[in-house]
Parts: C-alpha cells; structure tokens; sequence
C-alpha cells in the first residue's frame, strides 16, 4: 500500500500544473500484478537489487492510471422505478419464481 501511495503522490506532482478533467490514480491491480514479479528481486539480500526494483516498479505504475472514482455526483437525477409498471412486475414474478425452484 506504500508503493500505491508513493505511485499516487508522484502522480498528483506531474499533473498539478495541468488542467485535467479528472484526477487519477494508480490501477491498483497492475501495481499488485509488478509487485508479485518483481517479489524475488523485492526480497533479496542487495539493497541495489532492492532499490532498483522499487523504482521499476513505481516507474511502471506511474504509466498505468485510472481515475478516481466521483461516486457523489454520477447520476445526481435518477428517478426511482415505478412499482406499477408491468414489466418490473413481470421481471420480479420471474426471478420469485426461479428462486423458489
């Protein structure tokens, strides 16, 4: 998670002076995937071995970016469902009755 971080860190100072539509992140699940690679070179006994393979990793993951999620303002005006319209009755006597079965 400290990689993540670092990764994360690096990433805001790169694109501070830019006007981004979104924020990003490190994909967390490339991050996982670099770290179980390089996790022979991350144990070993040489601190360069180590070190290096920090920042390859850190470098590899500063490539791979997502955004962050904007869960507060996705679909500010979603109407809730009619309870009367036929075809979610429909849907909802179906999945009653396969789930009965």
């Amino acid at each position: 998670m400290a990689m993540k971080l670092d990764a994360d860190q690096k990433i805001q100072e790169k694109h501070k002076d830019k006007n981004l539509k979104h924020e990003y992140k490190t994909n967390f699940n490339v991050l996982f995937g670099l770290i179980k690679l390089d996790m022979p070179d991350l144990l070993s006994n040489d601190p360069k071995e180590r070190k290096d393979a920090v920042k390859r990793i850190l470098n590899m993951a500063q490539s791979n970016l997502v955004e962050k999620n904007r869960r507060n303002d996705r679909n500010p005006d979603r109407l809730v469902k009619d309870p009367t319209n036929p075809t979610h009755r429909r849907i909802k006597k179906y999945f009653s009755n396969y789930l009965l079965n």
